[in-house]
């Protein structure tokens, strides 16, 4: 059985051709529309803000860092333009001057054994105006090579710990060991036989000593402690010389002087921390310790 064929449906009818001629219809005007309001700023949520603040730091930071590290590269370059190359305080400086000390000393010994020690007249007479210039030229001055090889030694060691606290600190040190310890000296030493003076530099290396020793017990620094000990070490049994002993032609007076006057500026350099002494310094002035 066979359907009936389906009648195709009518499409859309076709607009009718426009006459170019014929007049356009006029364009209705728009609707006038409000003006639209800004929208406001949206508010950063608070990641954003810590973000921000996060980025602004770490700039800020970074920039600091560098400011900082450019102005400890120039002063380091600027010291290193105005300092010497040898720190006073360093080691081989203080061995260099110390070096340079015991030749001067040496130099003395060989000048006046040229001359037949005349030179020794100019050395300390205990109780005698004339024999005063002793307490500035008697460290300077020996009665034989035997006394200068023997003090060699120790002015070379016991001066070079010494000079590591610093060119001022021995500076003070030797000068008011020889000023204080050698008019000690000229109170206390009894008169030599035949109006000999009394030379060497003995009452030096005993005033060092004794500031070394007093200042360990002074400051109470672990680093001036092991210092003083191992002087004591090497060097203690010239303390047996701070007693007088029978029939020795050495002035053990002049090794008591020259200890009590490096004790004695060992305890105005070094006060004892939390002592009186110490608090009644101003806070511009600096305790050496």
């Amino acid at each position: 059985m066979t359907s009936p064929a389906r009648r195709p449906s009518p499409g859309p009818t076709p607009a009718a051709p426009r006459d170019p001629t014929a007049p356009r219809e006029p364009t209705p005007p728009r609707k006038p529309t409000a003006p639209r309001e800004p929208t406001p700023p949206r508010e950063p949520g608070r990641a954003r803000r810590l973000a921000r603040a996060t980025r602004a730091g770490t700039s800020a930071s970074v920039s600091e860092s560098g400011r900082i590290w450019r102005e400890s590269r120039a002063a380091r370059a600027q010291r290193a333009r105005t300092e010497p190359r040898l720190d006073s305080s360093s080691w081989l400086a203080a061995i260099i001057a110390m070096l340079v000390f015991t030749a001067i000393l040496w130099a003395v010994q060989v000048v006046n054994a040229t001359h037949h020690y005349r030179l020794d007249r100019f050395g300390l007479v205990p109780r005698e105006v004339h024999g005063l210039w002793g307490v500035l030229t008697q460290p300077f001055l020996h009665a034989s090579y035997d006394d200068m090889l023997s003090d060699t030694l120790p002015v070379l060691l016991i001066g070079w710990v010494v000079m590591l606290a610093g060119v001022r600190i021995w500076l003070a040190v030797t000068a008011v060991v020889v000023l204080v310890g050698g008019a000690l000296t000229w109170v206390i030493a009894p008169t030599p036989a035949h109006g000999a003076a009394v030379v060497g530099c003995s009452g030096l290396i005993f005033g060092w000593l004794g500031y070394l020793v007093a200042r360990a017990v002074f400051s109470r620094r672990i680093k001036w402690i092991l210092s003083a000990a191992m002087v004591l070490l090497v060097f203690g049994a010239l303390l047996g010389q701070l007693v007088p002993v029978a029939h020795s032609h050495q002035t053990w007076q002049v090794h008591v002087a020259g200890f009590v006057a490096g004790a004695g500026i060992a305890w105005l350099l070094h006060p004892r921390r939390g002592s009186a002494r110490g608090a009644r310094r101003r806070p511009d002035r600096p305790v050496v310790s």
